[in-house]
């Protein structure tokens, strides 16, 4: 945008400053700002909708649900080599990178989960679990209220009808 307003005629420090004042900030204000630099400035932006270069007029909600592009940066730097090669060519090696990709991930998965349900995480943690409840003694109340004695002393009373728990209020 810059380089189109410098090559209609507005050079200099001044006319770059007050572009990107109305490209960064309050439109209509900085526009009339501009206009006192030169008015004919003014009128070379009136057939370029500020939508397309002001960001006052930007939307504000985010194009897509990831904040972040670290994701696409990868991908875009592990396909480099296909980007040189011809459409059909790129798009069969994206393919095929695709597949090899997603059988070694898959392979390391099986591996580390060694043949189990459950992925190692979440394992852990009901491991960790596990051995703090062996610590814990059952009373049945009646046939649907327990009270359990917890090794630090504390009695927790847990109804498996409501799946309910005086540890949470």
């Amino acid at each position: 945008m810059h380089e189109n307003f410098k090559k209609a005629g507005f050079r200099g420090l001044a006319f770059k400053l007050a572009l990107w004042n109305a490209a960064k900030a309050n439109y209509e204000f900085r526009m009339k700002e501009m206009g006192l630099l030169d008015e004919s400035a003014v009128e070379w932006f009136n057939d370029k909708p500020p939508l397309q270069w002001s960001r006052s007029h930007f939307q504000t909600f985010p194009k897509c649900d990831m904040l972040l592009n670290n994701l696409c940066e990868s991908f875009n730097s592990s396909i480099l080599e296909a980007r040189e090669k011809p459409i059909l060519t790129m798009l069969e090696w994206i393919r095929k990178y695709l597949m090899t990709r997603l059988t070694e991930n898959r392979d390391k998965a099986k591996k580390s989960w060694c043949e189990k349900q459950i992925c190692p995480k979440i394992r852990k943690i009901i491991e960790k679990n596990m051995e703090k409840s062996a610590d814990c003694i059952p009373l049945k109340s009646d046939d649907w209220n327990y009270e359990l004695k917890v090794c630090d002393g504390d009695r927790l009373t847990i109804n498996l009808r409501t799946h309910s728990c005086s540890c949470r209020r």
